[in-house]
């Protein structure tokens, strides 16, 4: 439940933080919108400023400066005919400024009325220039003339009163007009937002959601995966333990004199047990290669001496009358770095496949290495004179389980493990394989493997050493909870001619090596309680007779499965079903490693 609220939490996370930002931004951008935009601040921006009539009033007081000048001049009959000019110059000078049309006095011709009561005045300030310019100042006409003068000014003055309101009032609704614009535009930047946020929400609920569908698909063939393997080495490990009896019975045989016709009964019996053995270990390796299990050995190797003998070993085994094997090798000797084993599992599988479904013509073989701009290649061309692939099914053919007749009368066996096997083992290698073919005229299978070529001279192989020991000397211990797996094993080293005893468990097996030693130990790895590994590892870390002991790890499962620190514990690993010859040339080996 607390993992679910968890859950719950982190999906409101993101709807919340957008709703807390845009509650945010949308208080702010009110908050600034009713201090900047609201009807206080704009009587502060378009209230009273320099107004028209400031120029009109001043006009209005150098004309009663004038008038008061006249009067005093009048009065007392003296005239100052120096003064008197002097402002009216400044009264005219004023009078100018409001004549002149300019920025300032352009809102008050665009009252009614206006252009004629300067025109108008312009007359008066004519006379009365006349009147104070002649050569006989009479101060009553100058004062006449004056009279005249002022209604014009008070009539300007109204003029300019109008102006000022009317291009206040412009001003004002000019505000409130932008106000409403600037109103209406947030409110539609609001909704935008909303709606982002919306859209938003809305793509990162169905990106999640397609995420979790993904993470679900992932999963579940994670799952199908490990099932699908878990159910291959299940099935892999019981197939191979009971082959293991079967096997070592053969071998026992098939190692003693008997008729003619008993020794047929046993060949045909081998037969068929090798034929589950290779499906097993094609099982096996498709189970590594899907898992990504299967690692790779880069030793430096002939190529073509692998090549040679995987060829012969194939056209022994599937020796088929009326068709022919051609081999076409264009190197010799050249060492190379790869593995060379996987390699061998690559021709060993085309060439298996080219024999199944060619009943009679050649089968080609053609090999040989390529230098290119990015390295050289080693390429493998499998070409057979078969029933061919219809162009539909090429896509299909490197599936697992994939078999080209599907009837129920289907004339050709097998699983259909060798093609896949072959494409994984491909990739492993960083290759590729290409398939060309024709239903009726066969089919051509071209691997091209990236290689190194190896300047190296590949020591010679020496005759394989002998244990110096007589047989009958060397005792060993098996381990094998399973007690027919247990006596095969016995049955394998009586023939072979060694000392043994057999536990059932893994608890009577210590005990056993903690009293005496042993010249080596067959140990199985899957065991109730304590495992094979297990025990390795007490034996290595107790101080005993058999600390050093060569131990041979045996297992249905492939040694890639155990950590390399276990596998080191292992002197070797043998994979059921063991055969006679294997279980020989593995404890020769160690006997001689051991002298």
């Amino acid at each position: 439940m607390k993992l679910v609220r968890f859950k719950d939490s982190g999906r409101l996370a993101i709807p919340a933080i957008f709703a807390a930002l845009f509650l945010l931004a949308s208080t702010v951008t009110l908050y600034y919108y009713s201090a900047t935009l609201s009807k206080k601040g704009l009587y502060a921006v378009a209230g009273t400023q320099e107004n028209y009539s400031w120029s009109i009033a001043k006009f209005a007081i150098k004309l009663a400066e004038f008038e008061t000048l006249v009067e005093q001049q009048k009065s007392t009959n003296q005239v100052d005919i120096d003064n008197l000019r002097l402002r009216f110059d400044i009264l005219y000078s004023r009078y100018s400024v409001l004549a002149r049309p300019s920025e300032s006095t352009l809102p008050l011709y665009h009252e009614p009325g206006y252009p004629e009561l300067v025109e108008r005045m312009r007359e008066e300030i004519t006379q009365l220039d006349q009147l104070v310019n002649s050569p006989q100042v009479d101060l009553g006409l100058i004062s006449q003339a004056m009279q005249q003068i002022k209604p014009s000014a008070i009539m300007m003055a109204n003029l300019a009163d109008h102006a000022e309101v009317k291009q206040r009032t412009g001003a004002y609704e000019d505000f409130i007009e932008k106000r409403h614009i600037i109103f209406y535009g947030l409110v539609i930047i609001m909704f935008s937002v909303i709606a982002l946020i919306a859209i938003t929400l809305i793509i990162i609920r169905q990106q999640r959601q397609t995420i979790s569908q993904q993470s679900k698909a992932i999963r579940a063939e994670q799952k199908a995966i490990r099932t699908k393997n878990a159910f291959l080495g299940a099935i892999g490990h019981e197939l191979r333990t009971s082959l293991q009896s079967i096997m070592s019975a053969i071998d026992v045989l098939t190692n003693t004199r008997v008729s003619h016709e008993h020794k047929d009964t046993f060949h045909r019996l081998e037969t068929a047990a090798e034929q589950i053995e290779s499906q097993m270990k094609d099982l096996t390796d498709y189970a590594r290669l899907d898992s990504g299990m299967m690692e790779l050995r880069i030793v430096p190797f002939n190529a073509q001496q692998v090549i040679d003998e995987t060829t012969d070993e194939i056209a022994m085994l599937t020796h088929k009358p009326g068709v022919k094997l051609v081999r076409e090798v264009e190197f010799t000797h050249a060492q190379v770095y790869s593995d060379p084993q996987r390699l061998r599992q690559i021709v060993v599988n085309l060439l298996t496949n080219a024999f199944k479904y060619t009943e009679s013509g050649t089968i080609t073989l053609h090999s040989c290495l390529r230098s290119q701009p990015a390295g050289s290649s080693l390429i493998i061309e499998v070409t057979d004179t078969g029933i061919g692939i219809d162009n539909a099914l090429l896509p299909q053919i490197f599936e697992p389980f994939t078999q080209l007749d599907q009837s129920n009368t289907r004339q050709y066996s097998g699983v259909g493990m060798g093609l896949a096997i072959v494409h994984g083992l491909v990739e492993l290698l960083d290759g590729t394989i290409t398939v060309y073919s024709e239903v009726g005229e066969g089919s051509t299978f071209i691997v091209s493997i990236p290689v190194e070529i190896s300047e190296e001279q590949l020591p010679e192989q020496s005759p394989r050493p002998v244990a110096t020991l007589l047989k009958k000397e060397q005792h060993i211990l098996v381990v094998d909870d399973n007690p027919a797996a247990g006596m095969a094993f016995i049955a394998l080293l009586d023939k072979l001619g060694y000392q043994y005893e057999l536990c059932d468990s893994s608890e009577r097996a210590l005990q056993k090596l903690l009293r005496r030693p042993y010249d080596a130990l067959l140990l199985d790895l899957q065991m109730p309680g304590i495992d094979g590994v297990a025990v390795a590892q007490q034996l290595r870390d107790q101080r005993g007779p058999n600390r050093n002991i060569p131990i041979i790890g045996i297992s249905a499962y492939t040694p890639e499965l155990l950590p390399s620190e276990q596998r080191a514990m292992f002197d070797d690993y043998l994979m059921k079903p063991v055969r006679m010859e294997a279980l020989s040339t593995s404890l020769t080996s160690l006997f001689v490693a051991t002298d």
